[in-house]
C-alpha cells in the first residue's frame, strides 16, 4: 500500500509485484484474485493498471476485490498490478491475496497491511436568532453539524442540550 497509512475515507494504492527475475523462462497464465478486507474497497477512480505484457486487471469502482489474470513477465523480469483503494473502517486492514498461479507453478499469496485513522469529528454549533430578546419573546435555537470537510458519512450522531432555568 502507498500509502500505507490513511485517513478513513482517503486513498491509498495498492501494487502487486510479480518477481520473475531469478527464472531463465517466462511465466505465462498469470492469475491472481484478492478479496480485500470488510470495509475496503476499489476507490471511485480505479485507477488499475498492470506493467505485465498482456493480461486483464478486473477492478470495479466500489467493489471489495481486484484480479489479474492471462498476463505474462518475462524471463529475468518483474512487472505491477496496481490499483486504488480505500477503506470506511478504522484500523489495521490486513489483506491477503488468493495464490498467484502461471505457468511456472503456484507462487502463494501476497500480504500487506493498510492502516486506517479516523476521520475527524463533524463541527457542531448552535446559534439563537435573535440572540438579544425582551423577557418573553421568542428566539430560534439552531444546531449546525457541518460534516462538508470529511470523505466519509458521520453516522450515529447524538447530542442533547439542557437548558438554563427560566427558558423553554
Amino acid at each position: 500500500f502507498a500509502p500505507d497509512s490513511i485517513v478513513q475515507g482517503d486513498v491509498s494504492t495498492l501494487t502487486f509485484t510479480i518477481d520473475n527475475s531469478g527464472a531463465l523462462v517466462a511465466a505465462t497464465a498469470l492469475d491472481f484474485s484478492d478479496s480485500f478486507p470488510s470495509g475496503m474497497t476499489v476507490a471511485a477512480t480505479p485507477n488499475a493498471s498492470s506493467t505485465c505484457t498482456g493480461g486483464t486487471v478486473t477492478a470495479s469502482a466500489g467493489t471489495s476485490s481486484v484480479s489479474y489474470s492471462g498476463g505474462t513477465v518475462d524471463a529475468g523480469a518483474s512487472c505491477e498490478i496496481s490499483v486504488d483503494v480505500t477503506s470506511a473502517t478504522v484500523g489495521d486492514a490486513a489483506n491477503t491475496s488468493g495464490d498467484l498461479t502461471s505457468s511456472l507453478g503456484n507462487s502463494g499469496t501476497a500480504s500487506a497491511t493498510l492502516s486506517v485513522t479516523a476521520a475527524g469529528a463533524p463541527g457542531f454549533a448552535k446559534v439563537f436568532a435573535p440572540d438579544s430578546i425582551v423577557q418573553g419573546d421568542v428566539s430560534t435555537l439552531t444546531f449546525t453539524i457541518d460534516n462538508s470537510g470529511a470523505l466519509v458519512a458521520a453516522t450515529a450522531l447524538d447530542f442533547s442540550d439542557s437548558f438554563p432555568s427560566g427558558m423553554t
